[in-house]
């Protein structure tokens, strides 16, 4: 990237680490909600509390999805500068192509009007009959 949106970066690359911590919490936070619900059955002799089996199959749905959309807006944040670099990189490229139109332009104007003087005023040494061909 460049200097120029050094704080940019820097926010971008906080919202990926924090996605990615989050994903982590959400599943360990699963980790121990199903582990409580196994215990829980193994300790008092009972079923398998399916109540708790589907808040963590939730918790790690929801965590999931809160923790990719953190992690999409660092990477939207990113993708904003990188237009914004490459957006920049074109003007430049199209000022220099349009110096470098400029140029050839000028050259081509200046080689037409050396061309027209040539068959306005034809050299003075020429006869007659090359004027009339001219």
């Amino acid at each position: 990237m460049t200097d120029r949106y050094y704080a940019l970066n820097i926010i971008s690359t906080i919202y990926k680490l924090a996605a990615g911590l989050m994903f982590v919490i959400t599943v360990l936070a699963v980790i121990v909600i199903l582990i409580t619900a196994f215990q829980s059955a193994r300790y008092f002799g009972s079923r398998v509390d399916f109540g708790l089996v589907f808040v963590a199959g939730g918790a790690f749905l929801g965590g999931s999805i809160t923790a990719l959309g953190v992690y999409a807006a660092g990477e939207f944040i990113a993708l904003m500068i990188e237009v914004a670099l490459n957006t920049r990189n074109t003007d430049m490229n199209a000022r220099t192509m349009n110096q470098q139109l400029q140029i050839q332009l000028d050259l081509m104007q200046r080689q037409l009007r050396v061309l027209e003087r040539a068959v306005i005023r034809p050299q003075e040494n020429s006869s007659p009959k090359e004027m009339q061909v001219n």
